[in-house]
């Protein structure tokens, strides 16, 4: 999940990227599908947590993915064709990724500490153990725990996605400075035999994390980047009058009714692995910025939930395991049944499910502007200092000379 920049570039394309292109939309989709995975995660019992279109909101994961490969694809695929430009590149991705990660991990990491000194947070699980055992934070630490080094998600589990992301701006980094526009050969070879290799191996088709992470995670971002190249700059929406904005808001409600059917029906099945092409056709058409919805996904509040997307992301679960400690303690304070027994353990009962979720979002919303401000922004600016310096010591040894 990354954020987009304004630099121009284009792989292979004859015709240039839009010069200083933010695209807006796509950000503000950014946020609000980072909410959809956190209510994805939020444990409620009742219809809403069995409706099919938030079990298999999981799906919003691929969008990230086929959203990050169009965005680095546009800003990043000339700068990344000499050494120089590829140390910087790695360098800078790292310090949009690390310094969140290491904060939130930091955080699940404290929270166990103090369940140690108060008993009555424990939540049936002996200290350090199972998803939060020692054993695994090396690899967390070191951002390898997406690439099947354990057989089970550990600490702030949706950080596996991070993980692999990580790995694909190295094999888009390293294909682009060996192959030129040519890397888009690799790129649709990834994108052709990764669904292939997860209808083979992996056991729950798209819902591969831990274990086939690094694959889904290639199959998303190579379908971005060969749709980056489709588009070719091409993303100007024409004339705006008032048939082409109505054209093209028809248009959007297609795609929009066609996600919310697909993910609501086929994101449990084989047919969940289709999801990175339907993505890339929506990040392709708001791409565009045409029509009515584009001109809601624009306004501040949806963009401000797109700037902090990635803080959404990483710190929901944290948001919702201790909204989970209160409950427990609630629980066993008053006579109010909050949580109850779910399918895959406590969950919040159906009468509280809209409240709880409501204080879910606003929290999460609030403690993602606060994470977003202290750590995302100056993490970045830093590691953005240090890409900038790369190279220019030899310059400045040979000015010297």
């Amino acid at each position: 999940m990354s954020l987009l920049t304004a630099e121009t570039s284009n792989i292979g394309a004859a015709t240039p990227a839009r010069p200083n292109v933010r695209y807006l939309v796509l950000d503000s989709w950014r946020g609000l599908c980072a909410l959809l995975v956190a209510l994805f995660h939020f444990p409620l019992a009742g219809a809403i947590g069995t409706n099919g279109f938030v079990r298999g909101s999981f799906l919003f994961v691929d969008f990230f993915f086929v959203l990050s490969g169009f965005v680095i694809a546009h800003s990043y695929s000339e700068r990344v064709k000499t050494g120089e430009g590829f140390a910087k590149f790695l360098v800078t991705r790292f310090g949009r990724l690390f310094p969140l990660h290491a904060f939130m991990l930091s955080a699940f990491v404290g929270f166990e500490l103090l369940r140690l000194a108060i008993p009555q947070l424990s939540n049936g699980q002996p200290t350090f153990t199972g998803a939060f055992s020692l054993d695994t934070l090396p690899a967390n630490l070191a951002l390898l725990h997406g690439l099947g080094i354990h057989d089970h998600l550990s600490w702030n589990a949706p950080s596996w996605s991070i993980s692999t992301e990580l790995f694909a701006y190295l094999i888009f980094g390293i294909a682009v400075l060996a192959l030129g526009h040519m890397s888009l050969i690799v790129f649709a070879a990834l994108a052709f035999f990764s669904p292939i290799l997860l209808f083979m191996f992996s056991p729950d088709f798209m819902d591969a994390t831990f274990d086939l992470g690094l694959i889904r995670c290639l199959f998303g971002f190579s379908t971005g980047v060969l749709t980056h190249a489709l588009l070719a700059g091409k993303t100007d929406a024409g004339p705006v009058t008032k048939e082409a904005l109505w054209t093209w808001t028809f248009a959007e409600l297609c795609v929009i009714s066609a996600v919310v059917l697909f993910v609501s029906t086929s994101a449990e099945t084989a047919g969940g692995l289709l999801a990175p092409f339907l993505f890339a056709f929506s990040v392709a058409l708001f791409a565009h910025e045409g029509g009515y919805v584009s001109r809601l996904l624009r306004t501040k509040p949806l963009l401000l939930l797109g700037t902090i997307s990635y803080s959404i992301y990483l710190t929901h679960i944290f948001v919702q395991s201790r909204m989970m400690n209160v409950g427990k303690l609630l629980d066993s304070h008053t006579s109010i049944e909050i949580l109850i027994p779910g399918k895959d353990g406590m969950a919040f009962s159906s009468s509280l499910a809209l409240p709880a979720i409501i204080v879910m979002v606003a929290t999460t919303i609030i403690v993602s502007m606060v994470t977003y401000r202290l750590i995302e922004v100056p993490g970045r600016d830093l590691f953005k200092l240090i890409a900038a310096r790369i190279g220019t010591s030899g310059q400045t040894s040979q000015s010297r000379a």
